[in-house]
């Protein structure tokens, strides 16, 4: 329990055998609670100074999917708890006979649905379930567990084992996402001080301010796609330029790499994270200069609607069937359906986790 807790504190917690978190400040909708859900570690955030009215070293129950601390618990209320773990084992259990199955909708469209994973680990778990592939490789995590500034080999590695894994199925690795609240002390002195970190330095605006260290990136990326199907998304697309000066840089890599690793390479499909409303509502402009679309929902919702998503007291005002944010999805739908241009929807459901 504490009143706030960052994601690079995270891996630390976990090795000295922290079970679950209940947090003062947050939300239920910020990428803290996005590695919580990925790690399938039990957490409350935003409990807003209840935690004081907790005795220490006292019994609590913490049920993540209501939302729910539950303080002073007697055994009636212990077993009611130990209970439903037991039925959510098994109903976990049940659910396994429907992986080899056709995905498809009510009225029996088939769909691809892939996983979205924080590092290599996770990739096992996702073919385990039966995914099309990944759809997102948040591949910030890395530093962030590590707290450090990997290097190019320690990058490629990580890729590899995730690209070997899940071949010949697309792997989609999104470039660094740092920034706002995801920020390894290593590289904090690589960022200025933002007054508001979600509009700052973050994204593809850091990688391009920071060429060298997209270089080594991208380089490792490279390698990897070797040895399965990659893909390559940016982050935080404003703007058609961005895109293009991303591009060149990445085909200076492509040289590079094919030359020193005697690499026979193919140029893997470039995509954009649409997750700006500026590129949701111009998506024409940028269609032509990328091979596929990814709908970051999660920050076109906090943009659109001007909600800081690591803010617990705005979190209500968080909806995504908001007139103005179903608009944008479907304009960049319909815009890339009418371009033949491919597109994902990146979507994680929240509920109190």
């Amino acid at each position: 329990m504490s009143d706030e807790i960052s994601i690079n504190e995270i891996p630390k917690f976990i090795q000295e055998g922290i079970k679950g978190f209940a947090i003062e400040s947050g939300s239920p909708t910020s990428h803290l609670a996005t590695l919580f859900k990925s790690l399938e570690i039990p957490a409350i955030l935003g409990l807003q100074e209840h935690n004081e009215l907790v005795e220490h070293g006292e019994k609590v129950i913490l049920d993540s999917e209501s939302g729910v601390l539950l303080a002073g618990v007697d055994s009636y209320i212990l077993a009611e708890y130990q209970e439903r773990i037991k039925k959510g084992v098994q109903k976990k259990q049940k659910l396994k006979v429907f992986v080899n199955l056709p995905c498809q909708t009510k009225n029996k469209v088939d769909i691809g649905l892939m996983a979205n994973i924080e590092n290599p680990e996770e990739a096992k778990k996702a073919i385990e379930i039966g995914v099309s592939g990944i759809g997102l490789f948040r591949t910030e995590f890395l530093f962030l567990e590590k707290n450090k500034i990997l290097s190019e080999d320690e990058q490629f590695e990580a890729y590899k084992r995730v690209v070997e894994a899940l071949n010949p199925l697309p792997v989609v690795i999104r470039t660094l996402d740092l920034g706002a609240d995801k920020l390894p002390s290593s590289l904090s002195s690589k960022f200025t001080k933002d007054s508001n970190p979600a509009l700052g330095q973050r994204g593809i605006r850091f990688s391009l301010e920071n060429p060298d260290f997209f270089k080594v990136q991208i380089n490792a990326i490279l390698r990897a796609s070797k040895f399965g199907n990659v893909k390559i998304m940016l982050p935080l697309i404003t703007e058609k330029e961005e895109i293009i000066k991303a591009k060149q840089l990445i085909y200076q890599s492509l040289s590079n790499v094919s030359e020193k690793y005697c690499y026979d390479l193919n140029t893997p499909s470039i995509g954009a994270m649409i997750e700006v409303p500026s590129a949701a509502i111009a998506i024409e402009s940028l269609i032509p200069h990328i091979d596929f679309a990814s709908l970051g929902t999660n920050d076109l919702i906090q943009y659109t609607l001007a909600i800081d998503r690591t803010n617990n007291k705005v979190s209500h005002l968080y909806n995504p069937g908001h007139p103005a944010v179903q608009f944008l999805i479907e304009n960049v739908i319909k815009s890339c359906i009418r371009e033949k241009c491919p597109v994902l929807n990146l979507w994680r459901t929240s509920k109190r986790h």
